[in-house]
């Protein structure tokens, strides 16, 4: 199995903007996944990461 990760990089981030990104993604095995945790930090303040649960997917 391929593990894909993406990585986003903006330089600049007003406060309580979100962003939306569509993908475009090909099935290949049905199942019940749960990907990588994520986070988000200031570029100069690694030590300062929010984090999150990976999400739940169930694909049929």
């Amino acid at each position: 199995m391929k593990k894909i990760y993406l990585l986003l990089y903006w330089e600049h981030f007003d406060g309580g903007e979100a962003k939306v990104i569509n993908l475009d993604l090909k099935v290949e095995f049905a199942g019940e996944y749960i990907g990588k945790s994520s986070n988000v930090y200031l570029y100069y303040m690694p030590e300062a990461k929010y984090w999150n649960e990976g999400l739940s997917v169930k694909i049929e």
